[in-house]
């Protein structure tokens, strides 16, 4: 065996002799992406080229070794002819002189020439040769087509064509924004005087020149004045009573609310004005302020907000809520759930239900005051939270309740004149809590 190239193959062609006999090539250490080429071969003096394309018919070739075993041969010696990765051997028949050369990367490889028999020439049998040119076979049928390539590059775009018909007309667009206002046209001739139109209301507000009692009845009517206590003349809800009230400057007069004795139902609003609600009416001075002819039941809720108002024997079946610095003296009537707060003053004495929220305001509770029903309290007769103040050290208690006494807290305060701890009535001791006092 003979090392024709060692390691490291030029990549230029390399020429060499071997002496005419038999011999097999072998390629060793073949990388991926590396081909021997065989160049020329020398063969009793004709020369044989795979560059030019030629095959010298009935000449031996050159075949790969897998291609021994495997039959029919199917290596055409026009083709070309190399060793890789996958072909790593060749077999030449009786070569005086070959040439080679290298394609790729081929460091690290090594190529030899190994004499196989000296006294006989390879057969086809043995290695395969190429077909003579005068007795070469029918083509071929064509194989399949082949994938479609990657489309080429978009080529240069052409002439532009000539104009085509006008299409037809498309539908109209939407309406386009409307232009600028044009200039004023003149002033047109004055027209002639239309008739003089009826003589309407005053929308003056009316002040009082002297004291009013407005009137509400369960009789009465919303479509009446309130201005006397009948049927025709009185109002019949509280509400339209408040709203009339609302309405009219007092300058420094009262206005009076006689409610007759009666159940109205619906809910109670008021603010903004000072306001007297009576239930009857009986005159002490210039302000009618208190008749026992019987008790007006609201079964609704009351709200009183801004407004100095003063009841007597009302009846709030609903809450009451007084607020944003109202100022409300109840007397002679019943409450259940009272709500006391943003600035407000409640005065009060009657009987009660329901217990006291005091919430940034103040309550005064005077004379006896009768607790109905023997109710549950959740945080006591007297919730006062956030700087409230109530004062009960002239009112008495009749009744029973059970749950805590009272809570006071967030820096609140609980007079009850050294009443002591079971002044309010309950069964569970109160508490304070947050800076909350009870006196």
């Amino acid at each position: 065996m003979k090392t024709l190239l060692a390691p490291n193959l030029p990549v230029s062609s390399v020429t060499f002799r071997v002496g005419g006999w038999p011999i097999k090539l072998s390629a060793f250490a073949l990388p991926a992406g590396c081909q021997i080429h065989i160049e020329e071969v020398l063969i009793t003096n004709t020369a044989w080229s795979n560059k030019a394309g030629k095959c010298g018919c009935g000449e031996p070739i050159l075949v790969p070794s897998e291609f021994i075993s495997a039959k029919p041969y199917s290596v055409a010696c026009c083709n070309g002819v190399f060793l890789d990765s996958t072909h790593t051997t060749l077999y030449l028949n009786r070569p005086a002189l070959v040439r080679v050369s290298v394609a790729g990367v081929c460091t690290g490889v090594t190529l030899t020439a190994e004499v196989l028999n000296e006294q006989r020439d390879f057969t086809l049998g043995d290695l395969g040769c190429c077909i003579p040119c005068t007795t070469l076979g029918p083509t071929g049928a064509t194989g399949p087509t082949g994938a479609t390539g990657p489309t080429g590059a978009t080529g240069p775009t052409g002439p532009t064509g000539a104009t085509g018909a006008t299409g037809p007309t498309g539908p109209t667009g939407p309406t386009g924004p409307t232009g600028p206002t044009g200039p004023t046209g003149p002033t047109g001739p004055t027209g002639s005087t239309g008739p003089t139109g009826a003589t309407g209301t005053s929308s003056a507000r009316e002040k009082l020149t002297a004291p009013r009692t407005l009137y509400v009845r369960t009789d009465g009517s919303d479509a009446n004045d309130g201005s006397a206590d009948t049927a025709g003349s009185a109002f019949l809800t509280i509400q339209k009573s408040l709203d009339v009230a609302a309405s009219i400057d007092k300058s420094l007069n009262q206005i009076t609310i006689s409610i007759a004795a009666g159940t109205y139902a619906g809910d109670v609003e008021y603010f903004d004005s000072d306001i007297c609600i009576a239930s009857g009416s009986s005159s002490i001075g210039t302000t009618t302020i208190l008749s026992a002819t019987g008790t007006v039941h609201v079964t609704g809720f009351v709200s009183i907000k801004k407004a100095h108002v003063e009841m007597y024997s009302i009846r709030c079946d609903g809450q009451l809520n007084i607020q944003e610095d109202a100022n409300v003296l109840h007397s002679g009537g019943k409450v259940t759930t009272t709500s006391i707060a943003s600035g407000a003053y409640l005065t009060f004495d009657g009987d009660m239900s329901g217990g006291f929220s005091v919430d940034q305001a103040r309550l005064k509770m005077s004379g006896l005051i009768t607790i109905l029903g023997s109710p549950v309290w959740g945080a006591g007769l007297v919730d006062a939270s956030r700087t409230a103040v109530v004062v009960a050290s002239a009112a008495a208690f009749s009744g029973s309740a059970t749950g805590p006494r009272y809570l006071v807290r967030t820096n609140s305060v609980i007079d009850t004149g050294g009443g002591g701890a079971n002044f309010f009535p309950g069964n569970v001791a109160g508490s304070s809590s947050t800076g909350g006092q009870y006196i």
